[in-house]
């Protein structure tokens, strides 16, 4: 199935899908039976969908998916809001225009201001670990994976 086609139902029934990129561009995805991610050291690496929650900064919550099995930046991430119908993307191949910055906002009836900073928690673990993500506008996150793993490490 291409990943566009995915439904919220879809994701809250199986919280991970395993993806693959096609040559022409294409996401294809398919269900998987798994409960928790790793981070991939395959070659060429797998790649996950994970059903995530998005709080915003005003309260307001929202759901669609992320890839946090390599939460080292907003691209690799890959978060994605699915709101009506739409499917909006943080981060598609590269940062988004300012023009783009609006049509996501506008779509979502809200600001920057009322939105960012916007926490994304994924339904998986990655690597036993739940990971918590802080987008903290269109090009830039923080998370507590990289801390938390550098801690369970020193002890």
């Amino acid at each position: 199935m291409n990943i566009k086609d995915i439904t919220l139902s879809q994701l809250q029934e199986k919280p991970i899908w395993k993806f693959e990129i096609q040559a022409n561009g294409e996401i294809i995805i398919e269900e998987t039976n798994r409960s928790e991610i790793r981070e991939s050291a395959s070659n060429p690496p797998e790649g996950y969908i994970v059903y995530s929650e998005f709080l915003a900064a005003d309260g307001k919550k929202y759901q669609g998916f992320c890839s946090p099995e390599d939460p080292c930046s907003l691209d690799y991430v890959q978060p994605v809001i699915i709101y009506e119908g739409k499917y909006l993307e943080f981060c598609p191949d590269k940062f988004l225009t300012d023009s783009e910055q609006k049509t996501f906002l506008a779509a979502l009836d809200t600001t920057a201001k009322d939105f960012f900073p916007v926490t994304c928690l994924p339904g998986a673990k990655v690597d036993n670990i739940s990971v918590k993500i802080i987008i903290l506008d269109f090009e830039r996150m923080n998370t507590n994976y990289w801390d938390i793993l550098k801690n369970a490490n020193s002890t």
